[in-house]
């Protein structure tokens, strides 16, 4: 299993790595206070993650709609193949905003 990582790559630029999982993203979900606290735009680069599932989409709805209460948005870019798969079969692509990769 590999860790999960958000990286910050400069003023609301971030990249998101590894497998998001059932296991791997409870450690991750305090991290939308970080997103969040600049009150503006945040993008994430989601192509770093290597697996995904229905817990990755959770997440994401998460972090959107800290951003979101926050006065910003969550922009998701490079989504990976499998989480959008999720994401349409969950009918919350168009929530998220997906760009694929």
């Amino acid at each position: 299993m590999s860790t999960a990582r958000l990286h910050e790559l400069g003023p609301g630029r971030w990249r998101l790595e590894g497998e998001l999982t059932l296991d791997t993203v409870a450690p991750l979900a305090k991290e939308g206070t970080r997103l969040a606290a600049a009150g503006s735009d945040c993008e994430i680069d989601l192509g770093g993650i290597d697996q995904s599932s229905s817990a990755a989409v959770a997440l994401l709805l998460e972090w959107q709609g800290q951003v979101r209460r926050a006065g910003g948005r969550l922009l998701l870019h490079n989504a990976p193949d499998a989480l959008a798969r999720i994401a349409e079969f969950s009918n919350v692509d168009t929530l998220l905003g997906l760009q694929p990769a």
